[in-house]
């Protein structure tokens, strides 16, 4: 089914041709887990390692994710990275278990995240 904006632009919205195809392949997949594999390794580098738990303790896992832009619903792989260890969150975001004086986070999954997204 294709709309007419008015200016004789005719717009496909299904959600399974050109580009739409390619986003839900198997190649993007593959992607995806290459990119994640790459957050997992600069992840288990720069955590701080006491008992190991943290850098060892994470995972992968992708899903095709739906979601609505400019009206239109799009489907595409989505790779997440999940650090699992008990004590992960605390590590990530701080906690305040001292009276007072808390421990301030290490965001090492935003900070890897953001360095993915820039192409460090």
């Amino acid at each position: 089914m294709a709309a007419n904006d008015g200016w004789d632009y005719r717009q496909d919205s299904s959600d399974t041709t050109g580009v739409g195809k390619y986003l839900v392949s198997s190649t993007v997949r593959s992607l995806m887990v290459e990119h994640a594999e790459i957050a997992v390794a600069l992840y288990r580098d720069r955590v701080k390692k006491r008992t190991g738990a943290n850098a060892r303790d994470v995972r992968i896992h992708t899903e095709l994710s739906t979601g609505t832009r400019s009206g239109r619903t799009t489907t595409r792989w989505v790779a997440y990275v999940t650090a699992y260890s008990p004590h992960a969150l605390a590590r990530e975001f701080g906690s305040f278990r001292r009276r007072g004086r808390g421990f301030t986070g290490e965001h090492v999954l935003r900070d890897v995240a953001r360095d993915l997204e820039t192409g460090f």
